[in-house]
């Protein structure tokens, strides 16, 4: 394996078992893409999309290099 896709549920804030998941694919020194999983059934505005990511970035500091779905271009 040289990447894997952590996938989290979008209605949570990042759980103790996806930085469980996080940390070991950090450990193994593998490639990380973070999946937002039923982003769709969270309520939104203009900026909830860049505030999710940066806490689920400051509760996965050391995923800093992983893309997230939501990562724009």
């Amino acid at each position: 394996m040289r990447c894997a896709i952590l996938v989290m549920d979008s209605r949570e804030e990042v759980t103790d078992q996806d930085a469980r998941i996080g940390g070991f694919i950090h450990e193994k020194g593998k490639g990380c893409v973070l999946v937002m999983n039923k982003w769709d059934l969270v309520e939104k505005d203009t900026d909830t999309m860049m505030e999710f990511e940066e806490r689920v970035k400051e509760s996965l500091k050391y995923l800093h290099y992983a893309p997230s779905s939501s990562s724009q271009p």
